[in-house]
């Protein structure tokens, strides 16, 4: 890849290997709409498959592009803004490069002061808090599960959207512990109902990748099931599609291990990962959930190519002994069709918004 760099910029420019796959390219008077034919270059040499050890490999690339003096005024500041703008290409969907600008060179600030924050919420544990979504079989629209959601209120940030806390936490390590404390709020929770004779549902918990791929999440369930006195049938376990993606032999081993113990799982998020046919027949899940991008398309009756999505899913689904569930449902137009193509339950803003557990309490049946 060095090579290949120092052959695509010209002679008086530098290459520099900082570490790792992590390379700079240092270019000094650069006329007026070269830089782009430059990065060009730099992109489509990287992007070359070379051949190793009989082999055929491809090396995308991000790139950063910061200018001095605008994006700093000495080498490390530039180095800070090129590498901030290389992460925003990154999460640009990567082989792509971005230019450095006033708002990208806060982000590192931003992020590091939200994985601190994140880091204190968990310390003290009162800016956390979960919210349950219901989930309703079809067609009888029967309570049949929730799920815990995570919130952050922060006193300094205000209410921090998941979309953007749950990734840093997974970038961060902070994943894990914060798993941790999802499951034990969340049977926490389920006693507080039955110590009042309300019967709540299984519960659904969300793991990260990080988190099942590691070992020891069975035991640590099993810990707190044991510790609050519940039955493995209380909590049903949900991963998503692409922690399918680097380790699926892992994965497959730690739900064989979580049927075992009669904990349920089920896959999130289906149809935006990794998992192929062959793989999936081999999971021991109990629920494929429909992600809701391929939903919001039901709305529109021209639509043909969602509608095939949720039926081949929903009778993929049904071969495997599984349950299909959707997710997102926010329309009648939505529901109708579901019900339609034999869906067998749902859970969207439509039937039910995530709510606060004491707002769920009335609702949930009696026991004795």
């Amino acid at each position: 890849m060095a090579e290949r760099l120092t052959h695509a910029v010209r002679e008086q420019d530098t290459v520099a290997r900082l570490g790792g796959d992590e390379f700079v390219v240092l270019v000094d008077e650069l006329g007026d709409g070269e830089i782009e034919p430059l990065v060009e270059r730099c992109r489509q040499a990287l992007d070359t498959p070379l051949s190793t050890t009989g082999f055929s490999q491809r090396v995308s690339a991000s790139m950063g592009i910061a200018f001095y003096p605008a994006d700093g005024e000495d080498v490390g500041a530039l180095l800070q803004s090129a590498d901030a703008a290389m992460y925003r290409a990154k999460e640009s969907g990567r082989n792509t490069y971005c230019y450095s600008s006033a708002e990208i060179r806060r982000a590192p600030a931003e992020r590091l002061g939200l994985i601190n924050g994140l880091r204190q919420a968990l310390s003290d544990g009162n800016e956390l808090r979960l919210v349950f979504q219901p989930q309703y079989s079809l067609p009888d629209r029967s309570l049949i599960g929730l799920e815990a959601l995570l919130r952050w209120n922060s006193p300094v940030l205000g209410e921090v959207p998941p979309s953007r806390f749950i990734p840093l936490a997974e970038e961060s390590g902070l994943i894990l512990p914060l798993t941790e404390w999802v499951f034990q709020a969340a049977m926490r929770q389920i006693k507080a109902w039955r110590a009042v004779r309300r019967l709540p549902p299984p519960v659904a918990l969300n793991v990260s990748p990080l988190h099942i791929h590691g070992p020891g999440i069975g035991e640590a369930l099993m810990r707190l099931l044991h510790y609050y006195d519940l039955s493995p049938k209380a909590i049903t376990v949900e991963v998503t599609e692409s922690a399918m993606g680097h380790s699926p032999d892992a994965v497959a081993a730690t739900l064989l291990q979580l049927k075992g113990m009669g904990i349920a799982s089920s896959l999130d998020d289906f149809g935006t990962g990794y998992s192929s046919l062959s793989r999936l027949s081999r999971l021991p899940l109990t629920t494929l959930k429909i992600d809701r991008s391929f939903i919001h398309g039901l709305d529109d009756p021209d639509n043909v190519n969602d509608l095939e999505i949720a039926r081949t899913v929903i009778l993929m689904a049904h071969s495997l002994d599984m349950t299909a569930m959707a997710e997102g449902v926010e329309t009648e137009r939505q529901l109708a069709a579901l019900t339609e193509l034999g869906c067998d339950s749902v859970q969207g803003y439509l039937l039910g918004r995530p709510q606060e557990a004491d707002a769920l309490t009335g609702f949930l049946p009696q026991g004795e």
